[in-house]
């Protein structure tokens, strides 16, 4: 048998290589997973608002476009969400779109609502269901908060 002799450098240069090619596999492991993004486009004038059902949970989701909902008029939109037969029971997730370049928390994982004008929406997921679920709708409730909060003149 040769003895082979091995400097320090050249010992920890063949470490890192390896070290490197096990990390390099893990990672190619890692993006190999590959999941499909569904998306859709939406525009969402003030006094309309987006609905969006997680079929699994059955948990409905509310987003609000233009200046949200007033105060106090969170029960009368309630009210205009069952009678129009939107929701089937008062148990839903309201939250406001995003405006322009803002980043929205929301109950739904895997779901990215963007914009860059606060009318026209971008809805990806990895939930198919989540994304064919979306409906649009017009409120009064929304349209006459928007109309109140946009007379309002300040400094």
């Amino acid at each position: 048998m040769k003895n082979i002799n091995l400097s320090r450098r050249n010992f920890l240069l063949m470490c890192g290589v390896g070290l490197a090619g096990f990390i390099g596999g893990a990672t190619i492991k890692q993006n190999t997973s590959y999941k499909e993004k569904y998306i859709t486009n939406v525009e969402v004038n003030p006094g309309e608002f987006l609905f969006l059902e997680n079929k699994q949970s059955g948990h409905f989701y509310i987003a609000l476009s233009g200046n949200g909902i007033i105060q106090g008029s969170e029960n009368e939109f309630i009210e205009e969400l069952l009678d129009k037969n939107i929701i089937p029971y008062d148990a839903c997730d309201i939250h406001t779109l995003p405006k322009a370049n803002e980043e929205m928390s929301h109950p739904f994982p895997n779901l990215s609502i963007t914009t860059k004008d606060s009318v026209n929406y971008t809805l990806s997921s990895e939930d198919e269901s989540l994304i064919s679920s979306l409906q649009k709708h017009h409120s009064d409730v929304l349209a006459q908060n928007n109309g109140i909060l946009n007379s309002v003149k300040t400094r």
